[in-house]
């Protein structure tokens, strides 16, 4: 309980880690991210930070000091984790949701704009998407659009960006687009040899039916797709 989780916490502020195993470390931080307990999820981390941690618990309290407001020891953590993995995608994802809230937007953009170019082809999706998703909140609809239909024409294997263009035209309502995306999005998985249940099941959650994605004509599907 909350009682119980609190006085772990205190046990561990107070140098009485070894009290705790591994186990039960992993499942206290487990309850308090579930709860919603970010502020205590991040003491927990940080009052265990001399421990041997991977990539993954890392970037973990990186992103609750930033939700949590703490941008100094994020960006100071960041720092430390890009000398370990200067080019890992998750460490560039995270890298670009604090420059977010380090900078201003416009700057924020120019940098991530900088980023995406210079990337590899395997940081291209996710550097992308991220992108995207930080012009549409900046209001930037047509840059978002140019930023998904050029991730849809250099990952020919990946769905996510039309998946993302299609939520995006669905918001819009525009329905004709969000067509073509969907078909094309379900087209890539069938090449793939992929299941295509996602897709007919994200479809069917906009009211678009499994038997109308089929029958659309390929010349319907858009230009970026194979």
């Amino acid at each position: 309980g909350a009682v119980g989780d609190s006085r772990v916490i205190e046990l561990i502020r107070e140098g009485r880690k070894e009290d705790l195993g591994d186990s039960e470390r992993r499942e206290l931080l487990e309850r308090l991210l579930t709860s919603g307990r970010q502020r205590d999820a991040q003491r927990f981390l940080e009052a265990s930070a001399e421990a041997p941690w991977s990539r993954q618990q890392r970037l973990l309290l990186i992103d609750l000091q930033r939700r949590n407001g703490d941008l100094k020891a994020a960006s100071e953590g960041m720092k430390r984790l890009q000398r370990l993995h200067p080019s890992h995608p998750d460490v560039l994802s995270q890298q670009g949701l604090l420059t977010l809230k380090t900078a201003s937007p416009e700057a924020a953009l120019n940098v991530m704009e900088q980023r995406l170019k210079a990337a590899s082809a395997d940081q291209r999706i996710n550097l992308g998407l991220l992108l995207a998703d930080a012009q549409l909140r900046s209001g930037k609809k047509a840059a978002a659009v140019a930023t998904y239909q050029d991730l849809a024409k250099t990952n020919q294997q990946d769905t996510r960006s039309l998946i993302a263009h299609a939520l995006l035209a669905q918001e819009m309502g525009d329905h004709k687009t969000l067509m073509r995306l969907l078909n094309g999005a379900r087209r890539r998985e069938e090449v793939a040899g992929r299941p295509t249940d996602r897709i007919e099941e994200l479809a069917a959650s906009w009211g678009v039916s499994a038997a109308r994605l089929r029958v659309l004509e390929p010349k319907q599907e858009p230009s970026q797709t194979p």
